[in-house]
This record gives C-alpha cells, structure tokens and sequence, in this order.
C-alpha cells in the first residue's frame, strides 16, 4: 500500500496544523496512524478538513488511539446512542481525551 503525502500546514506557531491528503473513511494503515499521532503530539491539535464520516467511522478513527473517555457528553448525535456513548455533555470525538496517552483528541 503506497502511503498518502500528508501536507502539513502549521496554523499557530504554538498550536493546531490543518492536514491534507487523508481520507479518514478509508481504512488507515498502522504507518499514516503512527505519523498522524506523531503530528498531534508535536501540534496538540490537527484538523483534517473535507471528510465524509458516519459516526460509526469518526469514533472507529477516534479510537485508534486509545480508549475514549465519553464521561463529559451532552446531547447525543444520530447513532452514538447505539454505541454507547451517549451521556451527559456531548463533545466531538476531536475533543475526547484519549485514555491511554493522557491527551486530548
């Protein structure tokens, strides 16, 4: 599988890179997973902008790096109650804090 060339786009000089040339609704292979975490422990935020996600999807992707702590969710979206991650306060999957690194998604 040929790896995708991600452009990288630094938005602050303290926080946050827009990333291009991923498409999170296909199946990521565990070298664009590695690289993606390594961009978001060097940018602490990252936006990956233009993608068509289910819900399904978004938590899968969500997920691939670590347990996500869904103690804080309000309003539930379409189909998250299903998979039990319908509480309290509602946050994006983007905003999860990810258990098994201690930082947030």
């Amino acid at each position: 599988m040929t790896e995708p060339t991600l452009g990288v786009d630094r938005l602050t000089p303290a926080i946050g890179a827009r990333i291009e040339g991923v498409d999170l609704s296909a199946e990521c292979s565990a070298t664009l997973l590695n690289r993606l975490y390594e961009l978001l422990i060097e940018h602490l935020v990252l936006f990956l902008p233009d993608q068509a996600l289910t819900p399904d999807t978004l938590l899968a992707f969500a997920e691939t790096f670590g347990e996500l702590d869904t103690r804080t969710m309000s309003t539930p979206r379409a189909g998250l109650r299903a998979r039990g991650v319908a509480g309290k306060r509602w946050r994006p999957p983007a905003q999860y804090r990810c258990l098994a690194h201690g930082s947030h998604l």
